[in-house]
């Protein structure tokens, strides 16, 4: 799923690292700003052209394509043979995994850009129609909905049956995933739509007032904050005791968990809206200027670095010996 996991951590699970060599590419009708899940073999991506692709993980082979009636830019979530996601025609989908076929659909009143958290019997997402939903994953019943005074664009994580999730009412949210009631709420200084990261009793985000935030998981007290030069739509991952983001600002940070202190930063010098992923001691990292990094996640220092033909919003994913992202010149790449 969209940042690896329930916890949205962004650690992949390959055990060797790419060297940035192109394995493959594939061409859709639009630009790629969904960020890849890879799992049985295959990798999901969604396409402003509307579609949601399936790839045969080692050659970039089309395996089917799912046609919704707007551009998908949520990421999709895949859980026992199913694959969840959002559409800006204002449904989330659930569609089998091995042929493509619809399974059921969810209508809502504004787009759905939030990439879905599949898990426990549930689907949450949230909607630009300013609610939040959980579904039932089998049938797609709702469960409840809870209700916020902006867009939502951050997709949900979960830890010890609390789902956490940003609004661009400026608002992080703690809700119980069962019933949907409200267990706390954080008011940052500006709009949020990074995604948090759930890690060791700690809740992680970003936002438009350019600070990272790190609160307490049961309380929502504030137990750090680090401020950047500019916005923060990228969403954090954690590993290895760092937190690493980027920013608007250019520069990818990486931060002690704990504290907040910044050990290093890496200066793209243009907008990292992408989130980074971790897998061993890599950090994957893309930006606007079109390229896909490698850093060395204990320095800062650039391994290797792909060049795209357009902008990169994507988030890598690392998995099974690759990494796969997708560009503004409408492909989705495989390195390795």
């Amino acid at each position: 799923m969209f940042r690896s996991d329930p916890q949205h951590t962004g650690v992949g699970y390959s055990t060797t690292n790419p060297r940035g060599e192109l394995a493959w590419k594939f061409k859709t009708g639009g630009w790629v700003q969904s960020s890849p899940a890879v799992t049985g073999g295959s990798v999901y991506v969604g396409s402003i052209d509307g579609c949601l692709y399936a790839l045969e993980v080692s050659t970039g082979r089309e395996r089917w394509r799912f046609q919704t009636a707007a551009p998908v830019r949520s990421s999709p979530s895949v859980a026992d043979g199913v694959v969840y996601f959002g559409s800006n025609d204002g449904n989330l989908y659930a569609v089998d995994a091995e042929t493509g076929r619809e399974k059921w659909r969810f209508k809502t009143r504004g787009w759905v850009v939030s990439s879905p958290l599949a898990v426990n019997g549930a689907v949450y997402f949230g909607s630009l129609d300013k609610n939040f939903r959980a579904a039932d994953i089998k049938s797609g019943l709702e469960w409840w909905r809870f209700r916020t005074e902006g867009s939502i664009i951050s997709s949900p994580a979960i830890g010890n049956g609390t789902v956490y999730f940003g609004s661009l009412d400026r608002i992080l949210y703690a809700v119980e995933a069962e019933t949907g009631k409200q267990k706390w709420r954080f008011r940052a200084d500006g709009d949020i739509s990074s995604s948090p990261t759930v890690t060791n009793g700690t809740v992680c985000f970003g936002g438009y007032d350019g600070s990272v935030h790190a609160l307490d998981a049961k309380t929502g007290r504030e137990k750090w904050k680090f401020q950047t030069e500019g916005q923060i739509t990228s969403s954090p991952a954690a590993a290895a005791g760092a937190i690493f983001i980027g920013s608007d600002d250019g520069c990818l940070y990486a931060l002690d968990s704990k504290s907040g202190r910044e050990k290093w930063k890496f200066e793209a010098k243009v907008q990292i809206s992408s989130s980074p992923a971790v897998c061993a001691t890599i950090v994957y990292v893309a930006c606007l200027e079109g390229n896909l990094y490698a850093l060395d996640a204990g320095s800062g220092q650039t391994k290797w670095k792909y060049k795209t033909g357009g902008a990169v919003r994507s988030s890598p994913a690392a998995a099974e010996g690759m990494v796969f992202f997708g560009s503004d010149d409408g492909y989705l790449y495989a390195l390795r």
